[in-house]
């Protein structure tokens, strides 16, 4: 029976959550009746409201209504929805504007007039039929719990809650819920509150014995700092609850564009994660962060590759010590040093000189791995210079976190120069552009870098050699002494070697790469693109709810974005996809580029409904990248394992990932329903999709159609 009750709360909970389900009938008050809240807000409405993502560009300012008690009690699930709309709107170029309302009916009248656009509340206002609302997918989860007082008996079954009286806020969202307990135990009492009881204030009124329950997610329980000891929770609902964002019905394109971005910052959101610790804790996790800013030496992305100098050389060691790579880019040159202390990456890279003010604070050096000679560069018709006593009266602008300003800063008074400062976001090659345009009339770049640029412009020149051959190392924090001798050992080999050399080569001395790299670059701000097939990818990764990026990633993983590919299984196209698949999927020419891509992203979207909508964003998806790739059973099979293991069969990184890897011993396979499967393949192919798209989000704005 209390089964029963558990998933009929479930199942109103996912209702609530998950589509704009019509009002539900109110159960009989004790005290107050609960207000026509479905007449009051069509009265309020006066005609529908009709303001989707077009008019808020328009306006300008995206409006955020929440309930003032929970703004005011620093309500920590609401701050955070807050701050992830501000985000949301800071990404489509608008401002915010914070709208407190005293309750759950004020939530709703706010919207149907008019005056906001989202609501951001721990709990959503009860649906209505005057006012239809849709939901964002789940932002959090979770549990839901019954609170008594201290000392009370654990609910074990609906009869026990035959005369007790559950308090609940006029318009909550967990009215339907109150319907449903009603529905199993008719003699629990209902005590209406007004709506704009704060949760301090419902637990309050269960000390003074007004009430003898209150529906709560746990999160609000937790926050009573000081009265853990006053209240019990007395049963927790096995299901979680989700947390969503609460907008009109007539705001789809809205809606569309928050779950965008909700799911891209969902899937990419331990990226820039806090983690120290020496290389056993970095092989514990898996996976090398390295420091690094985009240009054209250090990394960039070129045809949906990850490239650069210092990328493919941290990529091979991160192979030699069988470590994933993830590369994190820093927003500015001076941010390298203190984000590597902060934790934020293992390595930091960058044909890095050792600055002494880092190394008095933690930071300590590799062996030098490349040695350069720093070049006063000016445009070409610039006059040859031949000493420092030549740039009198002059101006010589470079990055303050740079080594070239550490050079000059004592020898600008003597020489009587002076240095300005660029800002720390201009790379290399926009300060030569720069200096090429007349913006700046000179700067110091290394020789290598120079060299690079000369191959792509003959509008500068080198004047003459700054300072002494500079020795370039990586950089690690001082709490990371194996993973420095590691490094020294792996640049002492590498250094002047073959793949060293070629290296050297394919950045800074083959003109046809450079040119070629510089044409098709991706960052942000060139048209580079990952393939002839861009547009057909943004057009079919919205019309499915992806993330172009995302399924680029896969693309690039399936085919290396070559539409003739074809494996030795039969799969053939850019998403590789086997015969049965494209009858399953309605594809009848694999060998047209666009079918294929439509097929691909139809398949995964078919996959990835296949699993619990109440699973995070990320999990669904990684449990869809690795089914596409492994075959829907075996990851089925492999969650039961995983539950069977004692991992968590609803998350895929580090539980069934795991559980995947022993589906490749006979010991477990033989059992499971679908038997053995090469575990590493499908998990190894997360990984890699996962790495990849995260690179591509760093470097590429999301330029969906509907963004304009």
């Amino acid at each position: 029976m209390w089964r029963t009750l558990r998933q009929l709360i479930t199942l109103s909970l996912l209702g609530l959550a998950l589509s704009g389900c019509d009002e539900r009938p109110k159960p009989q008050a004790t005290s107050a009746a609960p207000a026509n809240l479905p007449g009051q807000v069509a009265q309020a409405a006066k005609g529908p409201v009709e303001v989707d993502l077009d008019a808020i560009s328009t306006r300008g300012e995206l409006r955020i209504l929440t309930l003032s008690n929970e703004s005011q009690s620093g309500d920590p699930t609401t701050q955070q929805s807050v701050a992830l709309l501000e985000e949301f709107a800071h990404s489509l170029g608008l401002t915010t504007r914070t709208i407190d309302v005293p309750g759950y009916p004020d939530l709703l009248r706010g919207l149907a007039r008019g005056e906001g656009d989202l609501i951001a509340s721990v709990t959503p206002p009860t649906p209505s039929s005057a006012l239809p609302l849709a939901y964002s997918l789940p932002l959090q989860h979770h549990d839901l719990v019954l609170v008594a007082r201290s000392g009370s008996d654990t609910i074990s079954e609906p009869s026990a809650l035959a005369g007790l009286r559950l308090g609940l806020p006029q318009g909550s969202g967990y009215w339907p819920l109150a319907n449903e307990l009603f529905t199993l135990q008719p003699l629990l009492r209902l005590v209406t509150q007004p709506g704009d009881t704060s949760v301090a204030d419902n637990l309050q009124q269960l000390l003074d014995h007004r009430v003898d329950l209150v529906l709560l997610d746990s999160t609000l329980l937790e926050q009573q700092e000081g009265q853990a000891e006053q209240f019990s929770v007395v049963y927790t609902f096995d299901e979680p609850l989700a947390s969503v964002i609460t907008a009109r019905q007539s705001s789809p394109a809205l809606l569309r564009a928050f779950n965008r971005y909700l799911t891209e910052r969902r899937l990419t959101h331990d990226h820039h994660e806090t983690a120290f610790g020496d290389l056993a804790a970095i092989r514990e996790r898996g996976s090398l962060r390295v420091l690094t800013r985009n240009n054209t030496a250090n990394y960039f992305l070129w045809r949906g590759r990850q490239m650069g100098f210092e990328f493919e050389l941290a990529e091979r060691f991160a192979k030699r010590e069988k470590l994933d790579l993830e590369v994190v880019v820093v927003p500015n040159h001076a941010a390298l040093l203190p984000m590597l202390l902060a934790g934020k990456g293992d390595i930091a890279v960058g044909f890095l000189s050792e600055d002494p003010a880092f190394s008095d604070v933690g930071v300590r050096y590799s062996e030098p791995y490349h040695y350069a000679t720093a070049m006063l560069v000016g445009d070409k018709a610039a006059k040859p210079m031949e000493t420092l006593a030549d740039l009198v009266g002059h101006t010589v602008t470079v990055r303050p976190s740079s080594r070239a300003w550490r050079t000059l800063l004592p020898l600008s008074a003597e020489y009587r120069f002076t240095l300005a400062p660029a800002p720390e976001e201009m790379e290399d090659e926009q300060l030569l552009a720069a200096v090429a345009a007349g913006e700046l009339e000179f700067t110091v770049v290394d020789n290598h870098l120079l060299k690079q640029q000369r191959h792509l412009r003959d509008d500068i020149q080198g004047l003459m050699p700054i300072g002494e051959m500079a020795e370039h190392r990586w950089a690690v924090r001082s709490d990371a002494p194996g993973l420095l001798a590691e490094l020294d050992k792996f640049h002492t080999k590498t250094y002047r070697s073959t793949f060293y050399n070629l290296l050297v080569g394919k950045y800074f001395t083959n003109p046809g790469r450079i040119i070629a790299y510089a044409s098709k670059r991706i960052d942000g701000e060139t048209q580079g693109a990952f393939s002839n097939y861009d547009d057909q990818v943004k057009r079919l990764a919205e019309e499915f709810d992806f993330d172009w990026r995302l399924i680029n990633a896969q693309i690039f993983q399936e085919s290396r974005f070559d539409p003739e590919a074809q494996s030795d299984a039969g799969a053939k196209g850019l998403m590789q996809i086997m015969p049965d698949t494209a009858r399953l999927v309605g594809v009848r020419n694999l060998d047209d580029p666009v079918e294929s891509i439509r097929g691909g992203i139809k398949y995964l979207a078919w996959l990835r409904d296949k699993f619990e909508s109440e699973l995070t964003i990320e999990d669904r998806t990684w449990f869809a990248l690795a089914s596409y790739n492994a075959g829907l059973g075996h990851v089925l099979d492999a969650r039961k394992l995983a539950a069977e293991q004692g991992l968590d069969p609803n998350r895929w990184f580090g539980n069934v990932e795991q559980a995947m890897l022993l589906l490749s011993e006979r010991k477990y396979s033989r059992k499971a329903r679908h038997g053995y499967v090469r575990g590493s393949e499908p998990v190894n192919y997360v990984r890699e999709i996962r790495s990849r798209y995260r690179a591509y989000t760093l470097l590429t704005a999301w330029d969906h159609p509907s963004n304009g």
